[in-house]
């Protein structure tokens, strides 16, 4: 068990996504609170999650956390209280494991009034150790790109998260698993049709995001050979677009490590 301190310095950096992929959004997962760190780190360095995301494959964009909350109460069918004391009660898990300062709700209404009241004023708020990322063109967090057809086709997906970060610590606190999504791109017209987009939690490292369904393309006879050898079938022709068709899976995990 990595010992305590009180030494903590940093909070995640974001980096910049695509201005077309940006919109209001988060993601929270909740899960195991494993230890995120090891004895040979440093327990006050920052931790710079978008170099670590660029490492990992995919990107993250710092939202508000608020926001994320409130969407994710209307999605589950919550209170944005119920939401924002679900994340303080795992966040307050994790950061027992690191160090002795208390913590205090400042996410809903009564949080600053109850830690006074308590006589915790040296306490730390909640929002200074978690961090919301997202990145959304229907609510996103961490995202991917994979190549299906070489120049010719990729798809983003990927999903809104909170991390607790605190020094060089970090773990996953909460996910919104609505706001999976899928995003075909590229040469031609593409479009995707779900049978099913989510992620799960799987530890406080990792995010597992699954999806599976249709893909199709509708590109010049040009570079039509491209796609079917990436298994793509021709579905129709008319002039010199064709029409193709291809049924896709993505297993992909996103970790903090």
């Amino acid at each position: 068990m990595q010992e305590k301190s009180n030494n903590r310095s940093g909070t995640i950096i974001s980096g910049k996504i695509p201005k077309y992929l940006l919109a209001a959004g988060l993601v929270v997962s909740g899960g195991g609170f494993a230890s995120a760190s090891t004895s040979a780190e440093n327990p006050n360095a920052q931790f710079d999650f978008v170099q670590k995301a660029a490492e990992q494959g995919y990107t993250a964009e710092e939202k508000d956390l608020r926001t994320f909350i409130q969407d994710k109460a209307e999605a589950e069918g919550k209170t944005y209280d119920e939401v924002a004391n679900d994340i303080f009660v795992k966040t307050q898990a994790i950061h027992a494991k690191y160090y002795d300062e208390p913590l205090y709700n400042d996410l809903t209404s009564e949080g600053n009034t109850f830690a006074r009241a308590m006589g915790t004023q040296n306490a730390v708020p909640l929002s200074s150790v978690t961090n919301a990322y997202v990145m959304a063109e229907s609510n996103l967090l961490l995202t991917n790109t994979e190549t299906v057809v070489s120049v010719d086709l990729n798809i983003e997906y990927g999903v809104d998260s909170v991390v607790y970060s605190s020094g060089s610590f970090r773990n996953f606190v909460s996910i919104n698993a609505s706001s999976a999504f899928v995003l075909p791109s590229g040469t031609g017209t593409h479009n995707w049709s779900p049978a099913y987009e989510t992620a799960t939690l799987e530890d406080s490292q990792t995010v597992n995001f699954r999806a599976y369904g249709n893909l199709e393309s509708k590109v010049d006879q040009s570079v039509s050979a491209g796609f079917e050898l990436a298994g793509f079938s021709v579905s129709s022709s008319v002039g010199t677009t064709v029409t193709l068709r291809k049924s896709h899976q993505i297993d992909h995990n996103f970790t903090l490590y």
